[in-house]
């Protein structure tokens, strides 16, 4: 298995390197400059050369499942860079030198810019609630990631803009080819009619039901056998599927621990016990065969009987028991040293989360109803064992970690317009985001687990950016006086292409994960690039659409 995963790893490099030529691609084509472009990508690039000096200095676990992170923070630098390009330019059509655009662009970043980056801060901090260390060190290293970015963007990237030179004819392109993109922006701004409002809400509203219909069907934990990082067709996935094909055990098993006294394995009432442990969990749906100290020591005593079947009993006597259980070595798992600890191994048909459920109730209520003096039973390990853990700890936090994420962005949003409207305004369109993304997984048949639960926080982070950047150049032409339909009008003439762009370079840069050999990488990439481009849809559509209506409803006060 983890060969398969080293294996697989190194060629997630190539993508990588794919990934980062067509968003360098992507990031030149709506620069239109060299120089920008550069600038952008050594900044963004810097950042991640800083993580990993940080992850060798410290040692800090980094997993081959935990690969994406580094390539993360570089497309969020990159994303970041095309606001910070967008008002640098803006300045610059207005005839302002390039330190002047420079430092024009801080001002107007600087705070929207940090809001951005403290929001994707918590959404990630949320992480640290799964009491799962892969997790919790994914998660230290992507906040370590994303802090850099106040250095790396906010303030590197504006001086470095500073230093570009553009004579009077790049000047002139700059301005052709905004106000192009303004008047292709400026559409979006039917939005704020209020017939096409409540259009746009009435269909957000349908899609959300459906969603939310398709979402019911998604479970928590693995939905399909075998290692769900790897394909179906790994060496490690077709090994395992003949293995429970042509063998009486499975690779799944749910192990419980048996502590007891020293010696126990010659005292024929522990014995007994384990066994009526191991009989009454046989006849529990989705185990298919159970092996303890008691079931292969009947078989050897059988053996020492010239293999006669009515033997196959466990010996009440201790010498009986001494010369059978010393046969069973303490290599084979079966037993300590000092028969002191005696795990009970379940081979499960399955690793499904109903299965893992059902067994781990099973061996609960069997603990709970057959006390015995001196004898403790302990689940569970195993590999089945660890994600009945795991699932608990996923089932827990499904709730808990999004609605923390949901509670500091709609504080943090409050915080800095000082509005009410701003957090429905833009946690709406996430919600619904959200929603999107669990009715893909119930059509791909993924289940909520450790790998898919991070993406649904993580891009409900980014996904804020957007109604972020809008929302506060919609509240500045509001403040001058004009109204929604021609504040969101030029909002999107001055932001709308950022958007859309930053919403295509992060598309671009994890859509490229879809094409990895880890399964876990691919399936992310799907749902990370649907949940990013939903969200970018949400900020151009429904944002504006609820933004209108509840200026409507609730009329604010006009300077």
């Amino acid at each position: 298995f983890i060969g398969d995963i080293a294996n697989k790893a190194q060629d997630i490099l190539i993508f990588f390197g794919v990934a980062f030529v067509l968003n360098a691609l992507a990031l030149w084509y709506f620069t239109r400059s060299l120089s920008l472009t550069l600038f952008t990508v050594l900044c963004a690039l810097t950042s991640v050369v800083w993580l990993f000096g940080i992850v060798a200095w410290f040692r800090l676990p980094l997993h081959p499942l935990g690969l994406i992170v580094p390539f993360l923070i570089y497309i969020m630098g990159i994303s970041h860079g095309i606001q910070q390009i967008n008002r640098f330019r803006a300045a610059l059509t207005h005839e302002h030198t390039p330190l002047e655009a420079a430092r024009k662009a801080f001002r107007d970043l600087i705070l929207p810019g940090f809001m951005s980056i403290v929001i994707i801060l918590a959404s990630f901090a949320a992480l640290l609630l799964l009491p799962i260390p892969f997790i919790q060190d994914l998660a230290i290293i992507a906040m370590i990631g994303v802090g850099l970015k106040f250095l790396s963007n906010l303030i590197l990237l504006p001086l470095a803009f500073s230093y570009a030179r553009f004579n009077p004819a790049a000047v002139a392109r700059e301005t052709s080819l905004s106000e192009e993109r303004q008047r292709v922006m400026a559409a979006f701004s039917r939005d704020t009619s209020p017939t096409t409002a409540r259009y746009v809400i009435a269909v957000s509203v349908l899609l959300a039901l459906i969603a939310l219909w398709s979402a019911l069907n998604v479970r928590v934990g693995h939905s399909r056998p075998g290692a769900q990082e790897l394909k179906e067709s790994s060496r490690y996935n077709v090994d395992s599927a003949a293995i429970a094909k042509g063998y009486n055990l499975d690779l799944d098993s749910f192990v419980i621990v048996t502590v007891a006294k020293e010696d126990s394995c010659v005292d024929y009432r522990v014995m007994s016990q384990i066994e009526r442990f191991g009989v009454e969990m046989r006849a529990v749906p989705g185990v298919k065969s159970v092996m303890s100290l008691p079931e292969v020591g009947r078989f050897v005593h059988s053996i020492m009987q010239e293999g006669n079947l009515k033997w196959r009993v466990l010996p009440r006597a201790t010498d009986v028991l001494a010369a059978i259980t010393t046969a069973v070595s303490d290599s084979t798992g079966l037993r300590n040293p000092d028969c002191s600890v005696m795990p009970i191994a379940l081979y499960l048909t399955d690793h499904r989360d109903d299965t893992l459920r059902r067994v781990a109730a099973a061996a609960s209520a069997f603990i709970a109803n057959n006390p015995t003096p001196g004898v403790t039973f302990r689940l569970a390990t195993g590999n089945g064992g660890v994600l009945a853990a795991i699932n608990d700890a996923v089932r827990q936090a499904q709730i808990t970690a999004p609605l923390l994420v949901f509670g500091v962005i709609a504080v943090l949003l409050f915080v800095a317009f000082r509005d009410w409207r701003v957090v429905p305004c833009c946690l709406i369109p996430i919600i619904l985001a959200n929603l999107l993304g669990l009715g893909l997984l119930s059509w791909l048949e993924i289940g909520i687990t450790i790998t898919t639960l991070p993406v649904f926080i993580l891009a409900s982070g980014i996904g804020v950016d957007y109604g972020l950047y809008l929302y506060q150049r919609i509240e500045t032409h509001i403040a001058e006086g004009q109204d929604m339909e021609h504040a969101f009008t030029l909002s999107m003439q001055e932001e709308g292409t950022a958007v859309v762009y930053t919403a295509l370079t992060l598309v671009i840069g994890v859509g490229c994960w879809a094409f990895s050999g880890l399964k876990f990488q691919a399936d992310m990439g799907w749902l990370l690039a649907l949940l990013i481009a939903a969200n970018a849809l949400g900020a151009t559509t429904l944002m504006p659409a609820l933004a209108v209506t509840l200026d409507r409803l609730v009329p604010r006060r006009r300077a």
